[in-house]
């Protein structure tokens, strides 16, 4: 039986957004996002393909550099600030980082050395982080023949060796078999700080997370609870949406009616203008279909 997540502690938010926006080239990633994280907080993000999960933890991470808007992590700006702000995170991506012609032990002696760990603690560190992972015994091997869980958790060694104060983790139980998953799991949940982790495991988002957020329409949504809770949530949502949109949109007989009303003054201006009546009555008719088709209500054809 695993223990519960830390409790979310009172105080200035670890993480804060407000509205920090990245686009590639004519492709918006993430805008308009405002986000608080508390101090203690374990959040799950959730949200579908191209909704912009990983490029806001590339954000927060100072991986990327926003175009617009801002982001803290500890009071410090992850722009104007980022040196301040790079050691206190540890951030894992989703890709593979790795250099693959150096050994696993190689690997984690070169991150810990940027990260400026001294060098009697990256020894030490190194070897327990291993002992834990399974992968003591391939410390020798070059990561590029490492499988697919072994790198995932050599990605995860290199991103605690220099111990940060806040964990920003993207996909990091891919690839890995049950047993991997399960010591994932005991460890992120006895984690004692920060943690925002991207996942489409939602059993084990649940069993790890304080509070799941996800970006749904552009906009951040965050609920204390499971996943089963946020997506209720988001049902909820939607519904008014959709209800508020059909009253919004002209019912069938207002949109016949302004229909006919145009019609009629149609020959009216056709009569004093002397223009054809075949083109203005084209020009009513497909007026007419755009508004079937969802057109705004204030759409005009230009005569």
């Amino acid at each position: 039986m695993t223990s519960s997540p830390p409790l979310v502690e009172a105080g200035p938010p670890a993480v804060r957004a407000r509205g920090p926006r990245r686009s590639f080239g004519d492709v918006v990633a993430v805008a308009g996002v405002d986000l608080d994280i508390a101090p203690g907080a374990v959040f799950g993000l959730l949200g579908p393909d191209g909704a912009g999960k990983s490029t806001l933890i590339r954000l927060l991470a100072t991986v990327l550099r926003p175009d617009g808007g801002e982001a803290e992590v500890f009071g410090s700006s992850v722009t104007s600030a980022a040196a301040v702000v790079t050691p206190q995170i540890g951030y894992m991506s989703q890709r593979f980082s790795m250099y693959p012609d150096l050994t696993v032990a190689e690997n984690l002696e070169f991150f810990a050395t940027v990260r400026g760990v001294a060098r009697a603690e990256r020894r030490s560190r190194a070897a327990a982080l291993l002992a834990s992972m399974g992968l003591a015994e391939f410390a020798d091997r070059q990561a590029q023949y490492l499988s697919g869980g072994m790198k995932q958790k050599l990605m995860l060694a290199t991103t605690l060796m220099h111990e940060p104060d806040l964990l920003l983790l993207d996909e990091p139980t891919n690839f890995l078999d049950i047993t991997s998953i399960r010591w994932v799991e005991r460890f992120l949940i006895a984690w004692p700080r920060e943690l925002l982790v991207i996942t489409h495991d939602r059993s084990f988002m649940d069993r790890v997370v304080t509070h799941v957020m996800g970006i749904h329409r552009q906009k951040v949504r965050k609920i204390a609870g499971t996943t089963d809770s946020y997506y209720g949530q988001i049902a909820q949502d939607e519904e008014i949406y959709e209800k508020t949109r059909l009253n919004d949109e002209p019912s069938l007989d207002e949109t016949r009616e302004t229909y006919y009303e145009r019609q009629r003054f149609a020959d009216v201006f056709a009569q004093a203008k002397r223009i054809p009546r075949s083109r203005i009555r084209d020009l009513a008719h497909l007026e007419l279909n755009l508004a079937g088709m969802g057109a705004p209500p204030n759409w005009e054809a230009e005569w």
